[in-house]
């Protein structure tokens, strides 16, 4: 018989990780959570990655955003967490921000666009915002989840992926986290588009604003 705190879709480093980020989670977000890793091959493969490179998890209930820091190298968690466990979508962020802590070109520190004033710096947010959001997508999709993903414009980056990767025969349902994909693949093509989508979309530190936005102030 199974541990009932382990789960059998991760391996040790992967079951390890979760289990310090589930000491910080009420039992709907665990629920949650749990069942889109048995359904999200791509989430479990990011929990698995996270476990075996060491990554560490902050939570700050004075905070309302859900981020990663290349400073510190965490994520950290803010209170904005209940709101994505209302809509069922616990698993939407953290998929998001370990893309951006795990992939080549996730964040800051690994992003290969080099930042030559404001057009560098828009089109490097871009690359790490698709990552981020390419990976959300995947996990939504494979877990079947609700869209998670409207920007200010109200437009679906989940219809405009699910679109693209239609046209281009790309099954999403069997997309594996590699957190140093060539350019030409399936999750790189995806993390393109979600990128020009980014531009209008909302960072949780500053709900206000647009990434563009927040790049350039």
């Amino acid at each position: 018989m199974s541990d009932s705190n382990t789960n059998s879709s991760l391996n040790a480093a992967g079951n390890q990780w979760l289990g310090n980020l589930k000491t910080n989670l009420d039992d709907e977000a665990v629920k949650q959570l749990d069942s889109a890793i048995k359904s999200s091959k791509f989430l479990a493969e990011e929990i698995n990655a996270a476990g075996e490179a060491n990554l560490g998890v902050s939570f700050d209930k004075n905070s309302a955003g859900i981020l990663y820091n290349s400073g510190d190298e965490k994520v950290h968690i803010g209170s904005d967490l209940s709101g994505w466990e209302a809509q069922g979508l616990t698993a939407a962020p953290i998929a998001h921000e370990l893309a951006h802590a795990l992939q080549i070109n996730g964040n800051p520190d690994n992003v290969s666009v080099p930042d030559q004033g404001i057009d560098g710096a828009l089109e490097k947010s871009h690359t790490e915002e698709g990552v981020a959001y390419a990976a959300q997508y995947i996990v939504e999709q494979q877990a079947g989840l609700s869209d998670g993903l409207i920007n200010t414009k109200q437009q679906s980056l989940t219809s405009t992926l699910s679109a693209f990767a239609q046209q281009n025969g790309i099954d999403v349902s069997n997309l594996g986290f590699d957190p140093n994909p060539p350019s030409v693949s399936a999750d790189q093509q995806l993390a393109s588009v979600a990128g020009e989508w980014s531009a209008l979309a909302n960072p949780s530190n500053a709900p206000n604003l647009t990434y563009d936005q927040s790049t350039v102030v």
